[in-house]
Order: C-alpha cells, then structure tokens, then sequence
C-alpha cells in the first residue's frame, strides 16, 4: 500500500515538473519570437511586397450576368391532356407520358454547358482569339489588345508555341475547358430563375457573350423542338395510312393537331426556353482580382513563414548548446 503510495506521489511531481517545463518552453517561445520581431516583420513586408506586384500584375476581370427565367412549356401542357388515351396510343407504338419525362429547363442547363454546344458556339462567334490571346482590355477606346505571341491579329494566324498533343489553334477541347471556366450557370435568389453568368476581360466582351448565349440556347432548343416535331408529324401521317381503327386514328389525328401546336408555338415565340428577366449590362466594377485580400494574405502569410524560421533557428541552436 505504501509503495503504491509512494508512486502515485512520484507520478503528480513528474506531472507538474512537466507542466512546469512546458510552460517554461512556452514562455521562452514567446521570449525568442519577442526578441526576433524585426526579423518577422520584415519577412511580412517582403511578401506584402510580392503580393503588391502580382496582384498589380493581375488584371481586371469583369462578370457581366444576366438572370432568366423558363418561360412556359406550352407543348408539354397541351400533350398532358392527352394522358387519359394512353391505352390506345401504346396499342399504335406511341408512348405520351415520354413527352413530359425530360425536363425542358434541365436540358437546357445541361445543353449550355455541353461540349458540342459550348465548341459550336465559340466557333460560330469567333470567340477563341478573346478566350486565348487577350493580353489586356484598353477602357478608353474599348478596344481589346490580343498577345502576338499567341495570335496575330493582323494575319489572323495563331502562332502560340506547344507541344504535343497541342497545335498552334486552339483544340475544341482546349476550348471546352477554358470556356467551362469563365461560364457560370447557377439559381438565383429567387427559386426557379437561374443566373447566366460570364467572365472577361473587357465587361462588354462578358456582356455580348451573355447575351448571345441566351439567345442562341433559346434558338438551338426551339430548333430541336421543331425538328422533332416534324419528324413527328411525318412519322405520324405515314403510319395513318396502315391503321384502319378508328380509336387509333383519333389519337394519332391529336398527336398530329399537338405536334403541328409545338410547330406554331415555336416560332411565334423567339424566348423559347429562357425568358431575360433582368438583361445583362456591361459592369462597371471587376469581379476580380481581390487585391487587398491578396496584399494582406501575402503579409500575413510572410509573417508565419518569419515565425516558423525564428523557431526553426532557435532549435537548431539549443541542438548544438553542450548538455
């Protein structure tokens, strides 16, 4: 009992020398950081000092948005009334619930940020010498000033220097990837409105190429819809011919009668899938570089990288101190 004692009593006075040992490591820490300060500073100031020129060396990014909304799905509607002759349409080889399975609005999300879409899209408004060789944006004469390293603008030509796989023209891959990157579709605020969002240089590069991608989702999915629905109603026309009951044929005369609605209602309205809710302007203030964020990041992080090396050298020293 008494030896159990004896080591209990040992255990606390190991415990509290080494509470004491700490402390006294804390404290001469705290003593050596003290006595180092200049040393920590300056290593602040230093990086501070490299956070100043890169984050001058960055330039202005503008977001130019737009919000939209989707606009009615008018044919959907229409075939929903259609449900209740189900039976009978999937005795000619036709399924109606099919029309309503696919989200218009998701597909068109979807569409937008699609490699085929996205490729076409840059290709049809000449877009890969802004996506690639923008070397800076001139404010007062709104003129855009392209790397001749990257692309001359007075041939025309690409003349950027890779290796392979790359050539000297942008891939659509290329494309796709640096595209995707300065392209933001997320919801608004307000639930069901979506914000089309894109990024530049120039705010009204960002605010053209917002606008014309809504417009040409707008165009691609009406076109899609039209496409298919004549295919449709000549599907529909030919297989009139080989059925001779009459439920049969009522159907299909209603698939035609929507179909030929789709067609209609396509081209009467040009904001098919998307409705602009509040148009996008070129914007006045950049996204980005945040340029103080990024001064005092640097200092903050010098003044770490100071404190570690002050530390580091302090060990170093009471290595080498004979015991």
């Amino acid at each position: 009992m008494d030896k159990n004692i004896e080591q209990q009593i040992r255990a606390e006075v190991w415990k509290q020398d080494l509470n004491k040992n700490a402390d006294a490591d804390l404290s001469e820490v705290f003593t050596e950081l003290w006595r180092k300060k200049l040393l920590i500073v300056i290593f602040g100031i230093f990086f501070g000092v490299l956070g100043i020129i890169y984050a001058l060396s960055q330039p202005n990014i503008y977001k130019a948005s737009t919000v939209v909304a989707p606009a009615g799905e008018q044919s959907n509607q229409n075939l929903s009334g259609l449900n209740g002759l189900g039976g009978l349409a999937s005795l000619a080889g036709f399924n109606l619930t099919s029309a309503n399975a696919v989200d218009k609005t998701q597909m068109a999300l979807q569409i937008i940020k699609s490699r085929k879409f996205i490729a076409d899209f840059v290709e049809r408004h000449n877009l890969k010498p802004l996506l690639f060789a923008t070397k800076e944006w001139l404010p007062e004469s709104n003129t855009i000033v392209f790397d001749q390293e990257v692309f001359d603008e007075n041939n025309k030509t690409w003349t950027r220097s890779v290796k392979f796989p790359y050539v000297s023209e942008p891939s659509d891959q290329e494309v796709v990837e640096v595209f995707r990157n300065v392209l933001e579709v997320e919801p608004a605020e307000v639930q069901g409105f979506y914000q089309i969002s894109f990024l530049h240089q120039s705010p009204y590069i960002a605010k053209e190429v917002v606008e014309s991608l809504v417009h040409d989702l707008n165009d691609y999915m009406r076109k899609s819809e039209q496409a298919e629905a004549n295919k449709s109603i000549q599907f529909l026309n030919s297989k009139l011919l080989q059925v001779n009951a009459a439920e049969i044929r009522t159907v299909m005369y209603e698939l035609i009668e929507e179909q030929t609605k789709t067609l209609m209602f396509t081209e009467v309205r040009e904001e098919y899938i998307f409705q602009t809710v509040d148009p996008a302007v070129a914007p006045e203030q950049r996204d980005s570089p945040a340029r103080t964020f990024i001064v005092l990041f640097s200092g903050v992080l010098g003044g770490t990288i100071g404190c570690l090396v002050v530390l580091v050298l302090m060990v170093i020293r009471k290595t080498k101190q004979p015991k």
